[in-house]
């Protein structure tokens, strides 16, 4: 037998092992007496209505958070902190596009320059790979123009930033913590969704909760930046 036959039936074993794991769970959660789920049962009613009848007592005890989230640990979380201090109440816009996806170096530099025109002051999350190159790729000068009023970090202690009295909107890639925390914060969202799940993330928080707006036409390859 040669490698790749031996890659391919290992491959389906272990295909073979997940699917007996996640039957195995299934009939584990079908059998138990209570089952608890991480879900907002005034924001997701309608989901919760599909719950199989032989789940029992199926609680619905979300939203859970980690208890530290007003607890500062780290240089990084002390520095995004300090420059929320001395924002006015509800005046920072916060960005982030989660740890995942990334963005062309033409829309970054577009993102940056509608920031920039925006007028906000901004507290803005580039990880070294959202372009999936390394360096940032802002537009040359952007940073000297900004410095006063745009604050940006490659990462940050979100729900801290959320929590802070400072944030007023969360311009977010629509990932299902981010939207969760924002919710939990009473942060309003500016959606901007970059991949899978997240595109119906966007429309049921936005369409259906009316948590914030969506980004117009977000669903072109260049989302152009605008300043009336």
């Amino acid at each position: 037998m040669d490698e790749n036959e031996d890659e391919k039936n290992a491959a389906e074993v272990h295909v073979s092992n997940m699917r007996i794991k996640k039957y195995e769970e299934y009939r584990d959660s079908s059998e138990s007496d209570w089952i608890l789920g991480n879900f907002i049962r005034e924001l997701e009613a309608s989901a919760l209505s599909e719950i199989p009848p032989h789940f029992k007592h199926p609680t619905m005890v979300g939203p859970i958070l980690p208890v530290n989230v007003l607890q500062r640990t780290s240089t990084k979380e002390d520095t995004c902190l300090h420059w929320l201090n001395a924002q006015k109440p509800k005046s920072v816009l916060y960005v982030s596009l989660g740890s995942v996806a990334t963005v062309k170096k033409d829309q970054l530099q577009e993102l940056a320059l509608g920031l920039g025109a925006a007028g906000l002051a901004t507290l803005w999350v580039v990880r070294e790979d959202l372009t999936g190159e390394k360096g940032t790729s802002l537009p040359e000068g952007f940073l000297q123009r900004t410095q006063e009023r745009i604050r940006i970090v490659s990462w940050s202690p979100q729900l801290l930033v959320l929590s802070h009295g400072a944030v007023g909107g969360f311009l977010t890639h629509c990932g299902w913590n981010s939207i969760i925390e924002a919710l939990s914060m009473s942060v309003p969202l500016l959606a901007w969704p970059q991949l899978g799940d997240q595109y119906m993330n966007a429309e049921v928080s936005v369409t259906k909760w009316g948590a914030g707006l969506k980004l117009n036409n977000f669903e072109k390859k260049l989302v152009r930046r605008k300043h009336n």
